[in-house]
């Protein structure tokens, strides 16, 4: 063979050739991968829909006396004290539940004054895309599209204990605008909330402080930590707050996701390692023939290696696209309709599934070499070889 005639054993061409033969061990893979990342992948949607109820927070922080039932003017002065704060304005707070892909979210729905609500939103980079703005005192709010999408709401319908007893929303609200962007909320006018006749108007006010431009680490801090005769005085509900507390919410997901990928993997790569097997006894003419010319079956194994390698390699990739396509287009077809964020292009998935390559080649070569040191040339030249 001269220098220039490419080696007729490579394992390329070896897989291009054979490219039938290997398919099921390349769809068993491809088909193993694409699952996970189906299965893996829209997990992201409980931090994601926390983190996008709770967004708003990275403009504002919300805050409420601990020891007293309302904020008393000595209190609102230490409020005012804070020399990293902008301004404050009164505000309640109350929840919207909705439907997520497994069980249930809440978003905040907060009522101020209605001439507010123009500058909030334009500080939450949000802009109204269907209907009107909310009256003042009335029990008119404006929902972020994809709240009313999962709840099933449209423009002009009414939703609160009122409505239906099984609602964590106290009274009852019309959506007359819907809005989109990053925050889920729900914004509505705080005069008609707080008007003595109405129900809302026993639930005790909240102050939402807007720190100075870049000092708002340093105006929760004050607000976290300032005391009155030795006892902190203020129940803050900050990003920070918030995502410890979701961190604790869902610190053993990953451990199942672990638990899922192991499993998966630990299955895939016996089924895998068995059609190795069963290929290779296929092929074992070939191979006895190799070893009687004085191929060393050290490089008959890196051989294999290589051909299994580039098999899983392969399969990894082609399950990745053919997930990635299957979760986009369901996304698009399901998820999005109903309301609920699921972050399609993850690359958690790309690192969780990599396993399964690693563990199927792993345990491929281990069976491989086992099957190779058992090679008899001698008796396959004869016809002698089960």
């Amino acid at each position: 063979m001269s220098p220039r005639e490419p080696d007729p054993l490579r394992s390329a061409l070896y897989l291009k050739r054979n490219f039938r033969q290997l398919l099921p061990v390349l769809l068993i893979l491809a088909l193993a991968t694409s699952l996970l990342v189906l299965v893996l992948t829209p997990t992201n949607t409980f931090r994601r829909t926390h983190q996008a109820n709770l967004h708003s927070l990275g403009y504002f922080t919300i805050v409420s006396p601990l020891l007293e039932k309302d904020f008393s003017p000595a209190l609102l002065q230490i409020l005012d004290s804070n020399p990293d704060m902008e301004r404050r304005i009164p505000v309640k707070v109350f929840w919207v539940r909705y439907p997520m892909l497994v069980g249930e979210a809440f978003c905040p729905l907060i009522l101020f004054e209605e001439k507010e609500l123009p500058a909030m939103m334009d500080r939450l980079g949000v802009e109204l895309e269907d209907g009107r703005m909310p009256r003042k005192n009335s029990p008119e709010v404006i929902m972020h599209r994809n709240v009313a999408a999962a709840r099933g709401l449209a423009m002009g319908d009414w939703f609160g204990a009122a409505v239906d007893p099984d609602d964590a929303t106290p009274g009852k609200y019309q959506v007359v605008g819907l809005f989109g962007g990053e925050a889920r909320l729900t914004l509505g006018d705080y005069e008609h909330s707080s008007s003595p006749t109405y129900i809302t108007s026993r639930s005790g006010d909240f102050q939402m402080v807007f720190a100075r431009p870049g000092r708002k680490a340093e105006c929760d801090y004050y607000l976290n930590f300032v005391k009155r005769d030795g006892d902190l005085i203020l129940q803050v509900i900050n990003a920070d707050y918030v995502q410890n507390r979701i961190d604790k919410a869902l610190r053993n997901l990953p451990l199942m996701k672990r638990f899922i990928a192991a499993a998966a993997a630990s299955i895939v790569a016996l089924v895998i390692a068995l059609l190795n097997v069963i290929v290779f006894r296929s092929r074992i003419c070939e191979f006895g023939i190799l070893v009687a010319i004085g191929r060393k079956r050290g490089r008959l194994l890196r051989k294999l290696a290589t051909e299994t390698t580039l098999l899983g390699l392969l399969g990894w990739v082609l399950g990745l696209v053919l997930g990635y396509a299957g979760l986009a287009l369901y996304n698009h077809l399901a998820f999005v309709p109903r309301g609920i964020i699921v972050d399609v292009w993850d690359p958690t998935a790309v690192w969780i599934t990599a396993v399964l390559p690693v563990v199927s080649v792993a345990a491929s070569i281990l069976a491989l070499d086992r099957q190779l040191r058992k090679v008899d040339p001698i008796a396959i030249l004869q016809g002698r070889w089960e």
